[in-house]
């Protein structure tokens, strides 16, 4: 039963980060595999990764919903 609640935790840490790797802007499931392998470990990479938006002149980071590059 232990054992259940474990993985159940980490699927939702998995769950979590692959839905905050969506809200970034980034495609694929990279975010929930790295929330199944390092849990709150895995959310925390997610979160400071940031947004995968990339201005395609100058490569600088783009702000979602941003009509031009700053």
């Amino acid at each position: 039963m232990d054992l259940l609640i474990v993985i159940v935790v980490w699927i939702i840490f998995g769950i979590i980060a692959g839905v905050i790797w969506h809200n970034n802007g980034r495609s694929g499931n990279g975010g929930f595999w790295l929330g199944i392998l390092l849990g709150p470990l895995g959310i925390i990479l997610v979160l400071v990764m940031g947004s995968g938006l990339a201005c395609p002149e100058c490569r600088g980071s783009v702000v979602r919903g941003a009509s031009r590059c700053s």
